[in-house]
């Protein structure tokens, strides 16, 4: 794939490369939902579950070390499944004509707070950590097949999920991917919630009080995983909380919600825990037999990492 690269448009290819990959996750995971999960068939599941299972994906094929034939291929599947998600464009030009025509002061201090999220997410990644395993880790597994030597790189046994999937957009030669990708799972955190009918008010006045917060600069700026998981645990403890009907889809999506999370940001096993020990005791009072689902879904996704460890 390294032909697509040209140093004349490099910065134009970046952008485009990074909205194409985040559409094929998106798209991806929508194929996931509609056979597992139908009633949740919003756009923050559908890119939530794709860059789960992606992945997982991408560490299984690592582990089997057929790596190396499978990134191009692998990157082409999802550039293609991005290119084809034609209803994405469809809604963005719907929502452009709402936001011109919405005369609320509030939705357009919020849309333009967004605007300059988005050309902040999509510059150059200049935060010590990015440069160091963030990217390091996946560009030594594109170079070397192979992850980075614990003993001497100290840095790179702190990998998860945020540096697995960044080995797609690295080896097309788009350093500003994750950080696309965290400020849009934001937008569709939002969204989700503007779907459920919220009163629109109170909605607005949520989405300016987190946007406002400081930290959110410094979040969208880089690949560091920390605002993706944050969205995956609050999700769950949403569902947890609202849903009435407590059955084996809501169980298993929960549960991928909070494992993506810790594998995403190991730190984040504390609140997944906590989270995840009430999914088991409300699992336990309903229907005992899914317990046996819980314990499957967290070895697909522990193993792995476990087996290398």
């Amino acid at each position: 794939m390294n032909f697509l690269v040209n140093p004349t448009i490099y910065p134009i290819f970046q952008i485009l490369i990074s909205l194409i990959l985040c559409l094929g996750i998106l798209n991806f995971g929508k194929l996931i939902n509609n056979i597992f999960f139908k009633n949740f068939n919003y756009n923050f599941f559908n890119l939530s579950i794709g860059a789960i299972i992606l992945s997982l994906f991408i560490f299984l094929i690592f582990l089997f070390e057929i790596l190396d034939l499978m990134i191009a291929p692998l990157a082409i599947l999802i550039i293609l499944l991005g290119i084809v998600n034609i209803k994405f464009f469809i809604n963005t030009n719907y929502l452009f004509k709402k936001i011109i025509k919405n005369e609320n002061k509030l939705f357009t201090i919020i849309c333009f707070f967004f605007i300059i999220f988005s050309i902040i997410s999509l510059g150059p990644p200049s935060m010590t950590d990015a440069t160091d395993y963030h990217y390091g880790v996946p560009l030594n597994i594109i170079k070397f097949s192979t992850f980075p030597n614990q003993d001497v790189w100290l840095h790179g046994s702190l990998f998860g999920y945020g540096e697995l999937i960044n080995i797609i957009p690295l080896y097309l030669k788009t350093d500003n991917f994750f950080s696309f990708f965290q400020l849009l799972s934001l937008v569709f955190f939002f969204e989700y919630f503007y779907r459920k009918n919220i009163d629109y008010n109170n909605l607005l006045f949520s989405i300016l009080f987190i946007i406002c917060t400081p930290v959110i600069l410094f979040i969208i700026s880089g690949p560091k995983a920390l605002l993706f998981p944050q969205l995956l645990t609050t999700m769950a403890l949403y569902l947890y909380v609202s849903e009435k009907k407590y059955n084996r889809k809501n169980i298993i999506l929960i549960s991928i919600l909070l494992l993506g999370s810790t594998q995403f940001k190991l730190s984040f096993i504390l609140s997944s825990t906590v989270i995840g020990i009430l999914v088991l005791l409300k699992t336990f009072n309903h229907d005992k037999k899914n317990i046996l689902n819980l314990i499957i879904i967290c070895l697909l996704i522990f193993f792995p990492k476990f087996y290398y460890n």
